[in-house]
């Protein structure tokens, strides 16, 4: 290893270089028992990660191909996963149509109360579009207080979890209090 402030001869470097030979040089090259990869599948599980280390596992990845025996199970495991057979599927309720009183006029008014800004204190700021979030995903409760002010990101997010409307009708209550 290299202390800080010393200069490594070449002589050093070429002895270093001769001892790794054949040596498993960084951790990609390195081959896992599956015991060990289990392991480590369940202690990175539910883990949160920042957005630099995404950052990085994201350029890491650039460039990968997959094999076409990788390509076929990915295909495998998400056959089925649409429509009814998805763990988000509410019976449809997303093709049916919004009613007339959730107009531009409402939507405006809602974005205002909530400062054009989104409502979600764990946003990550990335998307600027902003939209109207029924928070209990009725699209004919057109109250008030089951609308929130959130961006496309968390919109999105909100629309796949149930576990984000306690939050925002804390928000909500909150403004009215």
């Amino acid at each position: 290893m290299r202390k800080k402030g010393f200069k490594t001869s070449e002589e050093t470097k070429r002895k270093m270089s001769l001892s790794h030979k054949g040596k498993l040089s960084n951790f990609k090259d390195r081959h896992h028992s599956e015991e060990t990869k289990k392991k480590i599948s369940v202690a990175n599980k539910g883990k949160i990660r920042s957005e630099e280390a995404k950052k990085r596992y994201s350029e890491a990845k650039k460039g990968k191909l997959f094999t076409e025996e990788h390509r076929k199970k990915i295909s495998e495991a998400h056959k089925g996963r649409f429509g009814d057979k998805s763990s988000n599927w509410r019976g449809g309720m997303s093709f049916s149509p919004y009613p007339l009183m959730f107009d531009n006029d409402l939507k405006q008014f809602i974005k205002d109360r909530d400062n054009n800004e989104c409502q979600n204190p764990y946003c990550n700021g990335k998307s600027k579009r902003l939209n109207i979030h029924h928070i209990d995903f009725n699209k004919d409760n057109c109250s008030q207080f089951n609308l929130i002010t959130l961006c496309d990101s968390c919109n999105s997010k909100a629309n796949k979890i149930y576990r984000w409307q306690r939050l925002y009708r804390k928000i909500i209550w909150s403004k009215y209090e």
